[in-house]
């Protein structure tokens, strides 16, 4: 299956307005957006590069043709045999975890406490900003169709915490 150019470009485009709609969310939090975040739309599997200071990322894992939103159609006879063109998609939201110090001290609970608030601020925020971002695209006819997938939990590892939120974003599939 090859991709039309044209929706390359739309993925692109919904997972950059993803990725704003979950910062302008972490702003609202208590911890907020830190200083120096990153945040990108990124190609293939997601990097642990700059958690140290906060990590905002959304990807595209797959994109398929699919006959019935959001199940692929596997064995179709011509990519205009799908309705639907759909990508996979991850939105990834990382924040610094409380570790061993340097003298070998775990962190106290105060320290996890914290963390733990301020993980389940963001993983709450992203959902929500994330079902809004995706309302909002259907709304103006951006997209055709929506599912939010599960939110996992990530880490903490390498001294950072964070969340997952998959989702699956369907485009008309333009060649019918």
């Amino acid at each position: 299956m090859s991709v039309p150019v044209d929706t390359a470009t739309r993925f692109y485009d919904v997972a950059a307005a993803l990725r704003d709609c979950a910062r302008e969310a972490l702003a609202l939090t208590d911890a907020g957006v830190p200083a120096d975040m990153r945040s990108c739309v990124v190609p293939g599997a997601i990097a642990w590069d700059t958690c140290q200071c906060g990590q905002l990322d959304v990807t595209a894992t797959s994109i398929f043709l699919s006959r019935q939103f959001p199940t692929a159609a596997n064995g179709a006879e011509s990519n205009c045999a799908a309705p639907y063109v759909v990508a996979s998609m991850t939105v990834s939201v990382l924040r610094c975890a409380p570790t061993v110090d340097s003298r070998g001290n775990l962190p106290t609970c105060a320290q996890l406490d914290e963390a733990t608030t301020a993980w389940a601020a963001d993983a709450d925020a992203i959902r929500e900003a994330v079902r809004c971002c995706l309302v909002n695209l259907v709304d103006t006819g951006v997209i055709a169709a929506y599912a939010l997938g599960d939110q996992t939990p990530q880490g903490p590892e390498g001294g950072c915490v964070g969340s997952l939120q998959a989702l699956s974003v369907g485009l008309n599939n333009a060649c019918c």
